[in-house]
């Protein structure tokens, strides 16, 4: 944001120069008004900035951050998504007639306490309905789209959990959901709007380290993003021009199906395209079908290694143990990370190019997970008052360092102890236990591997 001095110091080059040494009423026209309007807003920001330092998501209510991050900051709460997916309702007995399954039917888990609903009809011809009987199961299948009710990821589901037909279907002798459910997210957070909020305070340029984790952060689903540019120990990959990693904790996985013709038989290896012919960094590969219906295994997956299957344009491949006849068709389902789409989206210009809005900075948005600490203190008080107020101070101070991407690179328990020292002199703490929550010996250096990256909460930390 610019300052009042940087604003008055622009009237001054734009309009006159020598207003800084008049005195009469253009300078009252001019400047005065300019300078109170920078002032004024000035101190309503530092003001924000200092209320949402001291104040933290357990003592603020979801009213009072809305009443504050829409007006201030332009920002709306995220208020979920449902999850969705496919249906099978089956019959063991063949319909007597053409039937209509409509849209709006519900269907739930065994419990009934998860809701879900048609997203579209379905219709069948009573003369079509030898081409849904499948001689596996010996009965007939009708696949069926299905949306959940309520937002949340507790609807995405996985295989044979919705075994319910809550509304009326005559024919019908069950159903099961064959596949995971997808999507599901749950309405944005407090701590989540917390953290969007003091981003776009810090993000007004969007020459800014603020602006891209605000963009970042205002992606659904995102829970929370760390920025490593070269020079730190977690940059690892060659650039020609200036670079940043945009690492990610959160996901949306999608399934699709990339298909392609065989035109080379000697041909053992074949790209994951996207519908529109570009790279994609598929996280698995679902099933491999040939011709239609033959489901095939001699295949292996093959992340690209030039840039360790990572990044969001990374490419990947499905190997085969041998080529097929010419004009096969082989149908690659596959999951992706969406949501590392979504960002990588957001971060660039919307023109056809990989240029970003950080003057053709080669931004890559990675997927990342939290680093997970124990931190167990002893703190020397008398007070039983001052204790509980001093375990405050020091579990706040604490979760603010630890949280600092660029803070945790390589860390020492006596760095640590050291800077927590600095900022709570009162406390004299006295560090029992500092551990990798997923190592059982104690560490003595804190190192982030590439995909890591802090996200501590209150619960992390164990302070006495």
């Amino acid at each position: 944001m610019a300052t009042q001095d940087d604003v008055i110091s622009t009237i001054y080059t734009n309009l006159d120069p020598s207003l800084d040494q008049q005195k009469g009423p253009l300078k009252r026209l001019y400047l005065d008004p300019h300078r109170a309007v920078v002032s004024y807003t000035k101190a309503g920001v530092d003001r924000l900035i200092a209320l949402f330092t001291q104040q933290r998501p357990d003592n603020m209510t979801s009213e009072e951050y809305d009443a504050i991050t829409q007006p201030w900051g332009g920002i709306n709460r995220f208020l979920g998504l449902p999850a969705f997916g496919t249906v099978t309702v089956y019959a063991y007995t063949k319909p007597a007639a053409d039937f209509v399954i409509p849209f709006g039917t519900v269907f739930s888990d065994d419990t009934g306490s998860l809701l879900y609903q048609a997203s579209a009809e379905l219709r069948v011809a009573i003369g079509d309905l030898d081409r849904y009987f499948n001689p596996t199961s010996r009965r007939f299948e009708f696949d069926l789209t299905i949306i959940a009710k309520e937002v949340g990821s507790d609807f995405a589901v996985p295989p044979g959990r919705i075994t319910k037909i809550v509304s009326d279907i005559p024919f019908a002798s069950g159903v099961i959901n064959q596949k995971e459910l997808t999507g599901g997210l749950p309405v944005e957070s407090d701590s989540s709007i917390d953290s969007r909020f003091r981003a776009r305070l810090e993000g007004t340029d969007r020459g800014s380290s603020g602006w891209i984790s605000f963009t970042t952060l205002s992606v659904a689903g995102v829970q929370s993003v760390a920025l490593i540019a070269p020079g730190h120990p977690l940059f690892s990959r060659r650039t020609a021009r200036p670079a940043i990693d945009v690492y990610v904790i959160g996901d949306n996985i999608l399934q699709a199906t990339y298909s392609v013709v065989v035109t080379d038989p000697t041909r053992r290896s074949y790209q994951i395209l996207t519908p529109e012919g570009n790279a994609r960094r598929a996280t698995s590969i679902v099933s491999v079908v040939q011709n239609s219906q033959d489901t095939i295994t001699n295949w292996s997956f093959v992340p690209d290694a030039t840039r360790m299957g990572r990044a969001v344009n990374a490419a990947t491949y499905v190997e085969f143990t041998a080529g097929f006849p010419l004009d096969t068709r082989l149908d690659i389902t596959y999951e992706y990370n969406y949501l590392l789409e979504l960002v990588q989206a957001n971060l660039e210009i919307q023109d056809g190019t990989t240029s970003t809005y950080l003057f053709n900075t080669d931004m890559l948005a990675f997927a990342a997970k939290p680093v997970a600490l124990e931190v167990d203190f002893t703190l020397n008080t008398l007070s039983s008052t001052n204790q509980v107020y001093l375990q405050q101070q020091v579990q706040s101070v604490t979760l603010t360092l630890l949280n600092q991407s660029d803070y945790v690179g390589q860390l020492t328990p006596t760095q640590f102890i050291a800077d927590l020292q600095a900022q709570v002199p009162a406390a004299s703490p006295v560090l029992n236990k500092f551990k990798r929550k997923d190592d059982a010996q104690l560490v003595g250096v804190i190192t982030l591997s590439d995909i890591e990256f802090p996200q501590l909460a209150s619960a992390d930390l164990v302070i006495r």
